[in-house]
């Protein structure tokens, strides 16, 4: 991630960089992206399997005392975490960054710039 910033700047005046703190935002930020994606593909994992057993009238399955089934909540689960992390960025111009991302790369150019013109901007 640092590299990508290092790079993103090095033709830029020292001013315009980013500060430790907003280099911290941004790791925040990738961070809650990354977390958002294992979260739903968790989810899709669980569904696909369930959705595959189903097919053999198997109704789901267990892992430990956990039990997969249908759209139960375990099934869910993910997505649920997925949500509850994205709410905590409502209001935020940084939610609509995570959320429209298609790489990590692209969110962390998105998330700098974005940091960098609410500081133009005052």
């Amino acid at each position: 991630m640092q590299s990508i910033i290092t790079e993103e700047e090095e033709d830029l005046p020292k001013t315009a960089r980013l500060t430790k703190e907003e280099i911290e935002m941004v790791k925040l930020v990738t961070f809650c992206f990354a977390a958002n994606r294992f979260f739903h593909e968790g989810s899709e994992a669980a569904r696909s399997a369930v959705d595959e057993l189903q097919e053999f009238r198997i109704p789901g399955f267990k892992v430990g005392s956990t039990v997969f089934e249908g759209r139960n909540r375990n099934v869910m689960m993910g997505d649920l975490l997925a949500g509850e992390l994205t709410g905590t960025f409502e209001g935020s111009p940084f939610l609509q960054i995570i959320l429209s991302s298609p790489t990590m790369t692209h969110l962390i150019h998105n998330a700098s710039r974005r940091i960098r013109h609410e500081r133009r901007m005052g």
